[in-house]
């Protein structure tokens, strides 16, 4: 059986806190007890003694008497031993429990600050790599023609680019982390943002011949960070329209439901596995079977932003999804986020 060391060492210091006070009480205990049997034994009185008894008998009587006391004494020592002994090992048990209970979320935290750490190195690598190799390759050949040279910077900026979009998400996720990043609420229409947000990504769509279809409620009022919803909101459909097939289509829904205000964005995609399903909201994560065979750009941190992002608003955020039929993703603002019109 394998021990978590961090774990022990918090169990010693709880057992220690635990064996200091039972030593404590059972020191009290002991001294009260024995006064209390002393007492009781001397209360019980002697017979009367004969003057023509011979001091031997006197003597006798007197080492019962102590040794009635000293036997009380030795239960009493005995019993107290016992109780402490059974306390150090529950304790003991207890004690690792609570502290690997304890340790858990600290060491998760830690291990996925390690993993985001690493993470981010990867994607931060990747683009300048990138970037490094074909200036070398370049700048190695004898002849560079213009339209090469041209082509390099393209390729350059386009790398650039990646890696602006990814430093913008990492200092979002990171406001987050730190609480740095508040939510400015503001009564504004939701319906109206949202279908110009579903306007302003169409030519993406249309490069897919995606259609969007709008069943948007008109002049839905809701109180919420409006950059925020609409980032939210950018986010889902650009991840919808990545992973749709061509001539597919995506639904946007937005309606209040019992004074909750709902966005769900629907695809008829490639799916998510179902063992993928929890961990869809992770950083960095990214399915490898079937959608890293579509060559789709992207670091897997949209959807951990828009996690971020309804959490809050005090909300929840779900998928469902099967593979090769489609994905739909439920935003749920609560009813403090939402004002009636």
């Amino acid at each position: 059986m394998i021990f978590n060391k961090n774990a022990l060492k918090l169990a010693g210091i709880y057992l220690a806190i635990i064996t200091f006070i039972c030593i404590f009480f059972s020191i009290s205990i002991y001294q009260i007890s024995t006064q209390e049997v002393n007492r009781g034994i001397r209360g019980q009185g002697r017979p009367p003694i004969a003057e023509q008894e011979i001091d031997e008998q006197r003597q006798l009587r007197q080492i019962e008497h102590d040794y009635r006391i000293s036997e009380a004494n030795e239960r009493i020592f005995s019993r107290l031993f016992f109780i402490n002994i059974i306390i150090f090992i529950i304790g003991g048990i207890l004690s690792y429990y609570f502290a690997l209970k304890i340790l858990k979320p600290i060491e998760d935290a830690k291990e996925a600050q390690s993993r985001f750490t690493a993470d981010a190195s990867h994607e931060l690598r990747t683009p300048i790599t990138a970037m490094r190799t074909e200036t070398e390759v370049a700048l190695m050949g004898k002849k560079l023609s213009s339209k090469d040279t041209k082509d390099l910077l393209e390729s350059n900026i386009e790398e650039l680019d990646k890696l602006s979009a990814l430093t913008d998400e990492l200092l979002s996720l990171s406001n987050f982390d730190s609480n740095t990043k508040d939510i400015i609420k503001t009564n504004f229409n939701v319906s109206k943002l949202i279908k110009d947000v579903c306007t302003s990504i169409e030519p993406l769509a249309n490069s897919k011949n995606i259609n969007i279809k709008q069943n948007i409620e008109n002049d839905l009022i809701i109180t919420a960070d409006a950059k925020r919803i609409k980032e939210l909101s950018i986010i889902l459909l650009d991840n919808a329209i990545k992973y749709s097939p061509n001539n597919s289509e995506i639904t946007v829904s937005v309606t209040i439901n019992k004074n909750n205000f709902m966005l769900v964005v629907k695809d008829n995609g490639i799916g998510i596995p179902k063992a993928a399903l929890p961990h869809i909201f992770d950083r960095f994560y990214r399915v490898d079977s079937s959608r890293t065979k579509q060559n789709i750009s992207g670091h897997g941190l949209g959807l951990a932003i828009a996690y971020e992002i309804v959490k809050q608003h005090g909300g929840d955020i779900s998928v469902k999804s099967t593979q090769n039929i489609g994905s739909t993703f439920s935003v749920t603002l609560p009813k403090s986020a939402v004002q009636a019109k």
